[in-house]
């Protein structure tokens, strides 16, 4: 035991040492995936994205620049699911994604999604038109609608409903930069003409940090949606087997959204099932008997505007959770704001469209030292052995 926890410590520490940027920041490049609201080169907006990379097949983290890769197809008949999320058609537009990892498995012994008051990395992308609150890292990104193309960061903690801090001076910094400006990993987009549009990063330690095996989650924008009989409001999922075509797994409806409500961004815990288990209340989840999913609407969807649970207003800039009154999936879920647009540092029209959660970084840092201490101890425990 020893011998691992001092291998992992040490190679975890190592891992996460040398991968910090050089520029002032707390986050450094994690494994990314993401779409975009129009095509980079051969690949549409139905394609999931890594940056360029060293790594055929995997996935890569930001770094030097180079056009971003296909990593999963919109599409891949006949082929292994991993590659494709069997959606078909032209003019597909993927504006939420995720793997279902987010925070499904940390260095928490039996932890699952985020637990009330533990502090995370909150980390997002905003569309062209976002302002953000003055002295934010969207605010000095986006004149000239820089900002769509970057990946900002709030270090977050939600302690019970309505009680959120972040302890970023400036409620969020700019930490993946689309052309890799300021000395930050490049995420290989066009400073003021791309617009990335899902996200799903995962801290570099996670055993299925490069994974692109497994299911994936995701939702259409409502003209796609509509095309393919679905909602833009529905979470679908890559088949279990190759082909035939997507699956739905959960109903819009069911999360308590109008049917003309189009899902924005999206994290999502999956506890494993590979259907969707709602959680009854705040942080219910983090037993891993429920999923935990989080997600935002895009502007102009019905929900917007409404009153919540806790007497908050429904932007497009909010955090949203869904939880169900009777926690069993029988009733439409309460759709209620688990982070405000105000707390990640943005403005109440900011329009957040693509989101992720993963560790703060000194969390998975101290794991590290905290196994590399368990195998130091376990080695000088075997010399003093070995000499008596």
């Amino acid at each position: 035991m020893w011998k691992f926890g001092g291998a992992v410590g040490v190679a975890t520490l190592i891992m996460l040492v040398c991968g910090l940027p050089a520029a002032a920041t707390t986050f450094g490049p994690e494994p990314m995936l993401f779409s975009t609201s129009a095509a980079i080169g051969a690949g549409g907006p139905g394609e999931i994205f890594t940056p360029a990379g060293p790594f055929p097949d995997v996935v890569n983290a930001p770094g030097a620049g180079g056009a971003p890769v296909i990593a999963i197809n919109q599409d891949l008949p006949g082929g292994p699911p991993s590659n494709g999320l069997y959606v078909p058609g032209a003019g597909v537009n993927v504006d939420a994604f995720s793997r279902g990892e987010d925070l499904a498995d940390t260095f928490t012994p039996g932890g699952h999604g985020i637990a009330p008051g533990q502090q995370n990395g909150f980390l997002f992308s905003v569309d062209s038109s976002a302002v953000g609150a003055a002295g934010s890292g969207v605010a000095g990104e986006s004149t000239g609608a820089g900002a769509a193309a970057d990946v900002f960061a709030s270090l977050i903690k939600v302690t019970a409903p309505g009680t959120v801090t972040n302890s970023k001076p400036t409620l969020n910094e700019l930490v993946y930069d689309a052309d890799g400006s300021f000395g930050l990993p490049a995420i290989g987009l066009t400073e003021g003409v791309d617009d990335l549009d899902a996200l799903d990063v995962i801290f570099g330690a996670h055993p299925k940090a490069q994974d692109l095996s497994g299911l994936k989650y995701f939702s259409l924008d409502a003209a796609s949606a509509v095309g393919l009989g679905v909602s833009g409001s529905d979470i679908l999922q890559s088949p279990l087997a190759p082909g035939p075509t997507f699956g739905i797994f959960a109903l819009g409806t069911d999360l308590g959204l109008n049917i003309n409500d189009d899902i924005d961004a999206l994290i999502l815990a999956e506890n494993g099932s590979t259907f969707y288990e709602p959680a009854a209340t705040l942080f219910d989840w983090t037993d891993a008997a429920e999923d935990m999913m989080l997600f935002s609407l895009a502007p102009g969807s019905p929900t917007i505007g409404s009153i919540d649970s806790f007497g908050k207003t429904i932007g497009p800039g909010d955090i949203l959770v869904s939880l169900d009154p009777d926690g069993a999936g029988g009733s439409p879920g309460v759709v209620s704001v688990f982070v405000s647009a105000s707390d990640l540092g943005l403005l109440a029209s900011d329009n957040l469209n693509a989101l992720d959660v993963v560790p703060e970084p000194s969390t998975y840092v101290l794991a590290a030292i905290g196994l590399f201490a368990l195998g130091w101890t376990g080695w000088r425990r075997s010399r003093r052995c070995g000499n008596d």
